[in-house]
């Protein structure tokens, strides 16, 4: 497969020689398209890059915004090229409406993500109503008031813990006439990715995500069942030309390959034993109607996920019950609670109260995807929570 280069450094003044008077754009304008970037890149999570300190902050920005601007600029050559005329001088907010335009057919003409390596639709596969019932039972059996709370102690070096799995939760029925031994898994590991290679994930997260809608405050970005060769054709896609695109994608790839490892590991299985279902990059906020893309959403309540209905990131929900090909899953983090963000913690919901793990850059955690670890993530209060999530199925 063909490398894909990196973009060459942008200059305002060469552009403005070349395109400027066709388009009636000058560098003030190009400044002005810079810091409408900027305004957005705090909306979009970039001052919960503070936690890894100011300069990694500052160089997320300038990436941010060269990638806005290159984008906008060359939407407006399209637009130009395709015969209409520019009679006045364009607005960023015109610019911004080009590009949300070219994406959306892009979008529909182009390459489409395949979440999971299995087309089949949950809702069709034969014992998912009886899954989602049974969820729905567990969810109504727990939703006691006053719950207690325990939480899980952090490690500032690599660490794995055994989390234990309440003895009320040991015998939870199997769904979908699953017969495999991958049950009542509860693993963490700390330590395993340095501050700066999470500080790369959320930077790239922040330039995949600038254009993706908002539900309830989350951003979620799919990377097919597992990054690999086959992410370098999304890699315009998602953004990242003038980031380091092939870089970035070849990141996602080892990180995603070393918590495939852990997780085989907390399994008591070989990494050949797991098969990628599906690989998700995340970002969550709080809910924020002012942010250019959010979108309303409704609870998760009345209504069946995996139907078009939408759903909170809050609610409780047994992975294997809304995808029958999920039997192991994993959440790795890539900043801490308290410092990028507040809330967001990651709650077992179980029968004597809830077990809550706290995110924290570089720990991953891996869990089975039965109805043993019925599970929801707390809401964001302040700031955006980076994170991938991960999927596998059993070879066998």
């Amino acid at each position: 497969m063909a490398a894909i280069a990196a973009a060459a450094p942008f200059s305002a003044r060469a552009w403005v020689a070349t395109h400027g008077d066709a388009l009636h754009v000058d560098e003030l304008f190009i400044e002005k398209l810079k810091l409408a970037a900027l305004d957005r890149f705090a909306l979009d999570g970039g001052d919960a890059l503070l936690e890894f300190g100011d300069e990694v902050r500052a160089d997320a920005a300038e990436a941010y915004a060269e990638t806005w601007v290159r984008e906008g600029l060359e939407a407006l050559e399209v637009h130009a090229a395709s015969g209409r005329s520019l009679r006045r001088a364009p607005k960023p907010a015109d610019v911004d409406a080009l590009v949300r335009v070219r994406e959306e057919r892009s979008r529909a003409d182009g390459p489409r993500e395949q979440f999971r390596e299995n087309s089949e639709r949950p809702c069709e596969v034969e014992g998912f109503c009886e899954a989602i019932g049974l969820q729905a039972s567990l969810v109504e059996s727990r939703r006691q008031p006053g719950r207690d709370v325990r939480l899980v102690p952090a490690s500032d070096v690599f660490d794995e813990k055994t989390i234990d799995v309440p003895a009320c939760c040991l015998d939870a029925p199997r769904l979908y006439g699953a017969t495999h031994d991958v049950v009542n898994v509860r693993k963490l590991f700390d330590g395993v990715f340095c501050a700066s290679d999470c500080a790369r994930a959320a930077k790239a997260i922040i330039i995949a995500g600038r254009r993706s809608r908002r539900q309830g405050g989350k951003c979620s970005l799919g990377l097919g069942a597992a990054p690999s060769d086959k992410v370098m054709g999304f890699v315009p896609f998602l953004g990242w030309t003038s980031a380091g695109s092939l870089d970035s994608a070849r990141f996602f790839v080892f990180v995603h390959q070393r918590c495939a490892f852990l997780a085989a590991k907390a399994c008591k299985l070989t990494v050949s034993d797991l098969r990628p279902a599906a690989c998700f990059l995340l970002s969550y906020s709080p809910h924020d109607t002012k942010h250019p893309l959010a979108s309303d959403v409704a609870s998760f309540g009345s209504k069946e996920r995996g139907s078009k209905a939408s759903y909170s990131y809050s609610d409780a929900h047994v992975d294997k019950a809304q995808v029958p090909a999920y039997d192991v899953s994993a959440v790795l983090y890539f900043n801490t609670i308290g410092s990028g963000f507040d809330g967001g913690g990651f709650a077992f919901v179980d029968g004597d109260g809830d077990t809550v793990v706290e995110p924290r850059a570089g720990r991953l955690l891996v869990f089975s995807s039965g109805c043993e670890n019925l599970h929801r993530v707390l809401a964001v209060t302040r700031g955006t929570r980076f994170a991938m999530t991960m999927w596998w199925s059993l070879r066998s």
